[in-house]
Protein backbone atom coordinates (compact mmCIF):
# COMPACT_ATOMS: atom_id res chain seq x y z
CA UNK A 1 0.00 0.00 0.00
CA UNK A 2 1.29 3.37 -0.59
CA UNK A 3 1.89 5.67 2.18
CA UNK A 4 -0.81 8.34 3.63
CA UNK A 5 0.46 11.51 2.50
CA UNK A 6 -2.31 14.41 3.37
CA UNK A 7 -4.00 15.68 0.07
CA UNK A 8 -7.03 16.58 -1.38
CA UNK A 9 -9.33 13.68 -2.90
CA UNK A 10 -12.53 14.26 -5.08
CA UNK A 11 -15.67 12.72 -4.74
CA UNK A 12 -17.54 12.83 -8.40
CA UNK A 13 -21.22 13.04 -8.21
CA UNK A 14 -23.92 13.96 -10.45
CA UNK A 15 -25.48 17.82 -9.53
CA UNK A 16 -28.34 16.61 -7.23
CA UNK A 17 -26.30 13.71 -5.56
CA UNK A 18 -23.89 17.16 -4.60
CA UNK A 19 -26.60 19.04 -3.20
CA UNK A 20 -27.51 15.97 -1.12
CA UNK A 21 -24.11 15.39 0.13
CA UNK A 22 -23.90 19.32 1.30
CA UNK A 23 -27.76 20.30 2.47
CA UNK A 24 -27.46 16.51 4.52
CA UNK A 25 -23.84 16.93 5.12
CA UNK A 26 -23.36 13.10 4.53
CA UNK A 27 -21.30 10.99 2.04
CA UNK A 28 -23.22 7.49 1.57
CA UNK A 29 -21.62 4.49 1.85
CA UNK A 30 -22.64 1.67 -0.32
CA UNK A 31 -23.01 -2.21 -0.16
CA UNK A 32 -20.20 -3.17 -2.89
CA UNK A 33 -22.14 -6.60 -2.54
CA UNK A 34 -24.95 -5.09 -4.08
CA UNK A 35 -22.96 -3.05 -6.98
CA UNK A 36 -21.39 -3.78 -9.97
CA UNK A 37 -17.47 -3.17 -7.72
CA UNK A 38 -18.22 -6.67 -5.78
CA UNK A 39 -16.84 -7.97 -8.98
CA UNK A 40 -13.71 -6.58 -8.10
CA UNK A 41 -13.28 -7.83 -5.02
CA UNK A 42 -14.24 -11.76 -5.93
CA UNK A 43 -11.62 -10.89 -8.94
CA UNK A 44 -9.15 -10.79 -5.74
CA UNK A 45 -9.85 -14.52 -4.61
CA UNK A 46 -7.41 -15.78 -7.86
CA UNK A 47 -4.33 -13.86 -6.05
CA UNK A 48 -5.33 -15.42 -2.91
CA UNK A 49 -5.81 -18.20 -3.47
CA UNK A 50 -2.23 -18.83 -5.72
CA UNK A 51 -0.26 -16.91 -2.98
CA UNK A 52 -1.67 -19.09 -0.78
CA UNK A 53 -0.59 -22.21 -2.79
CA UNK A 54 2.40 -20.68 -3.47
CA UNK A 55 3.66 -20.15 0.11
CA UNK A 56 2.75 -23.31 1.59
CA UNK A 57 4.21 -25.29 -1.49
CA UNK A 58 7.32 -23.20 -0.76
CA UNK A 59 7.84 -24.05 2.82
CA UNK A 60 6.53 -27.63 2.81
CA UNK A 61 10.00 -28.07 0.20
CA UNK A 62 12.16 -25.97 2.61
CA UNK A 63 10.86 -27.94 6.06
CA UNK A 64 10.15 -31.61 5.16
CA UNK A 65 11.41 -32.50 8.64
CA UNK A 66 8.29 -30.42 9.99
CA UNK A 67 5.94 -33.34 10.59
CA UNK A 68 2.80 -31.38 12.05
CA UNK A 69 2.96 -29.02 9.32
CA UNK A 70 2.90 -32.01 6.68
CA UNK A 71 0.23 -33.21 8.45
CA UNK A 72 -1.73 -29.76 8.80
CA UNK A 73 -1.83 -29.17 4.54
CA UNK A 74 -2.50 -33.32 3.70
CA UNK A 75 -6.09 -32.67 3.57
CA UNK A 76 -6.35 -28.60 3.55
CA UNK A 77 -8.13 -27.24 0.95
CA UNK A 78 -6.73 -23.80 0.70
CA UNK A 79 -9.50 -22.31 -2.17
CA UNK A 80 -12.26 -23.37 -0.53
CA UNK A 81 -11.58 -21.83 2.83
CA UNK A 82 -10.82 -18.62 0.95
CA UNK A 83 -13.81 -18.54 -1.31
CA UNK A 84 -15.88 -19.60 2.31
CA UNK A 85 -14.24 -16.69 3.71
CA UNK A 86 -15.17 -13.91 1.35
CA UNK A 87 -18.36 -15.22 0.68
CA UNK A 88 -19.66 -14.79 4.46
CA UNK A 89 -21.94 -12.29 5.35
CA UNK A 90 -20.10 -10.60 7.71
CA UNK A 91 -17.88 -9.83 5.46
CA UNK A 92 -19.37 -6.91 4.15
CA UNK A 93 -18.60 -3.76 2.78
CA UNK A 94 -20.17 -0.38 2.64
CA UNK A 95 -17.78 2.22 0.38
CA UNK A 96 -17.34 5.92 -0.37
CA UNK A 97 -14.78 5.99 -3.54
CA UNK A 98 -12.34 9.34 -4.43
CA UNK A 99 -9.95 9.63 -6.79
CA UNK A 100 -6.50 12.22 -6.44
CA UNK A 101 -7.48 13.16 -9.80
CA UNK A 102 -8.98 16.67 -9.74
CA UNK A 103 -10.05 16.74 -13.67
CA UNK A 104 -10.07 13.38 -15.32
CA UNK A 105 -12.08 12.56 -18.31
CA UNK A 106 -13.26 9.62 -17.68
CA UNK A 107 -14.59 9.93 -14.03
CA UNK A 108 -16.44 12.61 -15.14
CA UNK A 109 -18.01 10.95 -18.02
CA UNK A 110 -18.68 7.35 -15.77
CA UNK A 111 -19.70 9.37 -12.23
CA UNK A 112 -20.56 12.35 -12.49
CA UNK A 113 -23.40 12.78 -14.86
CA UNK A 114 -21.66 12.70 -18.34
CA UNK A 115 -19.65 15.98 -17.19
CA UNK A 116 -22.69 17.91 -15.47
CA UNK A 117 -21.81 16.78 -12.56
CA UNK A 118 -19.39 18.37 -9.17
CA UNK A 119 -16.03 16.52 -8.06
CA UNK A 120 -16.11 17.86 -4.42
CA UNK A 121 -12.59 17.91 -2.98
CA UNK A 122 -12.15 17.00 0.61
CA UNK A 123 -8.99 17.22 2.95
CA UNK A 124 -8.63 13.18 3.75
CA UNK A 125 -6.69 13.80 7.22
CA UNK A 126 -10.48 13.73 8.06
CA UNK A 127 -10.86 10.56 6.23
CA UNK A 128 -7.61 9.05 7.60
CA UNK A 129 -7.92 9.83 11.16
CA UNK A 130 -11.40 7.28 11.27
CA UNK A 131 -9.16 4.06 10.23
CA UNK A 132 -9.19 1.67 13.61
CA UNK A 133 -8.76 -1.09 11.32
CA UNK A 134 -11.66 -2.65 12.21
CA UNK A 135 -14.72 -0.55 11.62
CA UNK A 136 -13.69 2.13 9.23
CA UNK A 137 -10.59 1.92 6.89
CA UNK A 138 -8.89 4.81 4.58
CA UNK A 139 -6.51 3.59 2.22
CA UNK A 140 -5.28 3.86 -1.17
CA UNK A 141 -6.12 1.27 -4.17
CA UNK A 142 -3.59 -1.03 -5.17
CA UNK A 143 -2.85 -1.60 -8.86
CA UNK A 144 -0.02 -3.45 -9.20
CA UNK A 145 -1.36 -6.84 -8.61
CA UNK A 146 1.63 -9.11 -9.88
CA UNK A 147 3.67 -6.92 -7.24
CA UNK A 148 0.71 -8.31 -4.54
CA UNK A 149 0.93 -11.69 -5.45
CA UNK A 150 4.87 -11.87 -4.70
CA UNK A 151 4.46 -9.83 -1.73
CA UNK A 152 1.25 -11.75 -0.45
CA UNK A 153 3.59 -15.15 -0.62
CA UNK A 154 6.21 -13.16 1.62
CA UNK A 155 3.88 -12.39 3.75
CA UNK A 156 2.20 -15.92 4.37
CA UNK A 157 5.40 -17.47 4.50
CA UNK A 158 7.12 -15.99 7.01
CA UNK A 159 3.66 -15.87 9.15
CA UNK A 160 4.10 -19.76 8.70
CA UNK A 161 7.46 -19.38 9.80
CA UNK A 162 7.23 -17.47 13.00
CA UNK A 163 4.05 -19.92 14.11
CA UNK A 164 6.88 -22.79 13.68
CA UNK A 165 9.60 -20.95 15.84
CA UNK A 166 7.83 -19.47 18.67
CA UNK A 167 6.08 -22.43 19.46
CA UNK A 168 9.06 -25.08 18.20
CA UNK A 169 7.92 -28.37 20.74
CA UNK A 170 4.86 -27.59 21.27
CA UNK A 171 3.40 -27.15 17.86
CA UNK A 172 0.65 -28.30 16.77
CA UNK A 173 -1.88 -28.36 13.63
CA UNK A 174 -4.30 -26.53 15.55
CA UNK A 175 -1.25 -23.57 15.74
CA UNK A 176 -0.89 -23.61 12.00
CA UNK A 177 -4.89 -23.48 11.71
CA UNK A 178 -5.31 -20.55 13.51
CA UNK A 179 -2.55 -18.78 11.81
CA UNK A 180 -4.36 -19.33 8.43
CA UNK A 181 -7.44 -18.19 9.59
CA UNK A 182 -5.99 -14.82 10.67
CA UNK A 183 -4.33 -15.00 7.33
CA UNK A 184 -7.15 -15.40 5.14
CA UNK A 185 -9.43 -13.00 7.42
CA UNK A 186 -6.06 -10.34 6.84
CA UNK A 187 -6.79 -10.32 2.75
CA UNK A 188 -10.30 -11.02 2.81
CA UNK A 189 -10.66 -7.65 4.87
CA UNK A 190 -8.31 -5.81 2.56
CA UNK A 191 -9.57 -7.10 -0.78
CA UNK A 192 -11.71 -4.11 -1.35
CA UNK A 193 -8.21 -2.23 -1.81
CA UNK A 194 -7.14 -3.89 -5.02
CA UNK A 195 -8.30 -3.29 -8.60
CA UNK A 196 -7.06 -4.73 -12.20
CA UNK A 197 -3.68 -2.11 -13.34
CA UNK A 198 -6.28 -1.24 -16.45
CA UNK A 199 -7.83 1.31 -13.69
CA UNK A 200 -5.13 2.85 -12.29
CA UNK A 201 -5.56 6.11 -14.05
CA UNK A 202 -8.49 6.50 -11.37
CA UNK A 203 -5.42 6.48 -8.70
CA UNK A 204 -8.43 5.87 -6.20
CA UNK A 205 -9.09 6.10 -2.65
CA UNK A 206 -11.71 4.28 -0.49
CA UNK A 207 -13.08 5.01 2.35
CA UNK A 208 -14.65 1.65 4.06
CA UNK A 209 -17.01 0.80 6.70
CA UNK A 210 -17.00 -2.49 7.64
CA UNK A 211 -20.31 -3.12 9.81
CA UNK A 212 -19.45 -6.46 11.46
CA UNK A 213 -15.39 -5.56 12.47
CA UNK A 214 -13.61 -8.02 14.74
CA UNK A 215 -17.28 -10.04 14.83
CA UNK A 216 -16.18 -11.85 11.65
CA UNK A 217 -15.80 -15.66 10.83
CA UNK A 218 -17.73 -15.91 14.28
CA UNK A 219 -17.47 -19.85 13.88
CA UNK A 220 -14.19 -20.03 14.27
CA UNK A 221 -13.68 -16.94 16.47
CA UNK A 222 -15.74 -18.43 18.97
CA UNK A 223 -16.43 -22.14 18.75
CA UNK A 224 -14.78 -22.84 22.12
CA UNK A 225 -17.27 -20.68 23.66
CA UNK A 226 -20.87 -21.73 25.85
CA UNK A 227 -22.22 -18.30 24.11
CA UNK A 228 -24.59 -19.00 21.28
CA UNK A 229 -22.08 -18.84 18.42
CA UNK A 230 -24.36 -16.36 16.21
CA UNK A 231 -25.10 -14.26 19.23
CA UNK A 232 -22.95 -11.16 18.97
CA UNK A 233 -23.61 -11.44 15.19
CA UNK A 234 -27.19 -10.61 15.93
CA UNK A 235 -26.04 -7.78 18.28
CA UNK A 236 -24.36 -5.94 15.84
CA UNK A 237 -27.03 -6.12 13.48
CA UNK A 238 -29.36 -4.23 16.29
CA UNK A 239 -26.69 -2.02 16.96
CA UNK A 240 -25.95 -0.87 13.44
CA UNK A 241 -30.19 -0.49 12.53
CA UNK A 242 -30.46 1.61 15.82
CA UNK A 243 -27.58 3.40 16.67
CA UNK A 244 -24.92 6.42 15.57
CA UNK A 245 -21.32 5.56 16.11
CA UNK A 246 -18.46 8.19 16.23
CA UNK A 247 -15.25 7.65 14.13
CA UNK A 248 -13.05 10.71 14.72
CA UNK A 249 -15.09 13.28 13.02
CA UNK A 250 -17.25 11.06 10.68
CA UNK A 251 -20.67 9.92 12.35
CA UNK A 252 -21.99 6.49 11.19
CA UNK A 253 -25.99 6.63 10.83
CA UNK A 254 -28.04 4.31 11.64
CA UNK A 255 -28.24 1.99 8.23
CA UNK A 256 -31.12 2.49 6.09
CA UNK A 257 -32.81 1.05 2.79
CA UNK A 258 -34.04 1.98 -0.84
CA UNK A 259 -35.22 -0.91 -3.07
CA UNK A 260 -33.23 -1.75 -6.32
CA UNK A 261 -34.06 -3.87 -8.88
CA UNK A 262 -36.75 -4.71 -7.12
CA UNK A 263 -34.10 -5.74 -3.92
CA UNK A 264 -34.11 -4.47 -0.83
CA UNK A 265 -30.07 -2.88 -0.59
CA UNK A 266 -28.77 -1.13 2.68
CA UNK A 267 -26.68 1.54 3.02
CA UNK A 268 -24.83 3.95 5.37
CA UNK A 269 -24.48 7.19 5.64
CA UNK A 270 -21.61 8.75 7.44
CA UNK A 271 -22.07 12.62 8.60
CA UNK A 272 -18.95 14.93 8.10
CA UNK A 273 -20.79 17.75 9.93
CA UNK A 274 -18.47 18.36 12.66
CA UNK A 275 -15.44 18.30 10.54
CA UNK A 276 -17.40 21.53 8.60
CA UNK A 277 -16.31 23.79 7.00
CA UNK A 278 -12.98 22.77 6.79
CA UNK A 279 -13.28 19.31 5.14
CA UNK A 280 -14.14 20.47 2.28
CA UNK A 281 -11.44 22.57 0.00
CA UNK A 282 -12.46 22.65 -3.24
CA UNK A 283 -15.60 22.21 -5.57
CA UNK A 284 -14.79 21.13 -9.08
CA UNK A 285 -17.41 21.63 -11.35
CA UNK A 286 -17.85 19.72 -14.50
CA UNK A 287 -17.05 20.56 -18.46
CA UNK A 288 -20.72 20.32 -19.03
CA UNK A 289 -22.21 21.30 -15.87
CA UNK A 290 -24.29 24.83 -15.98
CA UNK A 291 -24.72 25.71 -12.56
CA UNK A 292 -25.06 29.49 -12.26
CA UNK A 293 -22.36 31.14 -10.12
CA UNK A 294 -24.48 33.11 -7.78
CA UNK A 295 -26.56 30.62 -6.86
CA UNK A 296 -23.73 27.85 -6.02
CA UNK A 297 -22.30 30.42 -3.82
CA UNK A 298 -25.44 31.21 -1.70
CA UNK A 299 -26.22 27.61 -1.61
CA UNK A 300 -22.73 26.79 0.01
CA UNK A 301 -22.92 29.32 2.21
CA UNK A 302 -26.10 28.79 3.36
CA UNK A 303 -25.24 25.25 3.97
CA UNK A 304 -21.92 26.20 6.04
CA UNK A 305 -19.37 26.34 3.32
CA UNK A 306 -16.64 28.82 4.09
CA UNK A 307 -16.14 30.22 0.80
CA UNK A 308 -13.03 31.71 1.92
CA UNK A 309 -11.64 28.35 2.43
CA UNK A 310 -13.17 26.33 -0.27
CA UNK A 311 -12.36 27.25 -3.60
CA UNK A 312 -14.52 27.29 -6.58
CA UNK A 313 -13.02 26.07 -10.16
CA UNK A 314 -14.83 24.93 -13.26
CA UNK A 315 -13.32 21.83 -15.20
CA UNK A 316 -10.63 22.34 -18.15
CA UNK A 317 -11.45 19.40 -20.01
CA UNK A 318 -13.13 19.77 -23.53
CA UNK A 319 -16.23 17.47 -23.57
CA UNK A 320 -19.40 17.96 -25.57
Amino acid sequence: MRKYKQKTVYHYCSAETFMSIISNGTLRACNIRKSNDYTEVINCIDVFMISMRNALRIYENENKDDSVFCEFIKDLDTDWLIETAIDNETCTYYCVCFSEAQDLLSQWRGYADNGSGVAIGFDDHFFDRTTDYCNMKYCPVEYNLPGVKSDLTRYIYNRIKKTHDVKKDLLTCSDYESTLSLIINAMVYNAIFYKNDAFSEEREWRLVYYPFGSVRNLSIRHKTNEMATHQLYYDKMDDIAKYDTQHKGLQRKPVQFMLRDKSITSYVDLSFREVLPYCIREIVLGPKNVMDDLDLRLFLTENGIDLSFTKIVRSASTYR
